[in-house]
């Protein structure tokens, strides 16, 4: 049986205090629709580890997804906001 599609929505995140959203459950992740650059890829990336690998610790899924962030965007990976 295959697991659903994780689903990506973007929103304000201010009264969160968090860049973005993990539903491990529903498998679906919010994204600050105000972030860019850099800093949005390796929210998005960080957000998908919570849902694919739940048992990861904060310190992990930091330090995956800031490093895949860091080396799509030096090979030249950017993110555009038309796909907000």
């Amino acid at each position: 049986m295959s697991k659903k599609p994780i689903t990506v929505r973007f929103g304000k995140l201010g009264k969160y205090k968090a860049d973005g959203l993990a539903y491990v459950d529903k498998r679906k992740i919010i994204i600050d629709s105000r972030l860019t650059g850099v800093e949005l890829l390796e929210t998005i990336l960080h957000e998908i580890a919570h849902i694919q690998q739940p048992d990861l610790s904060e310190e992990a899924v930091l330090r995956y997804s800031k490093e895949t962030a860091e080396i799509l965007w030096k090979i030249g990976y950017h993110l555009t906001d038309s796909g907000k």
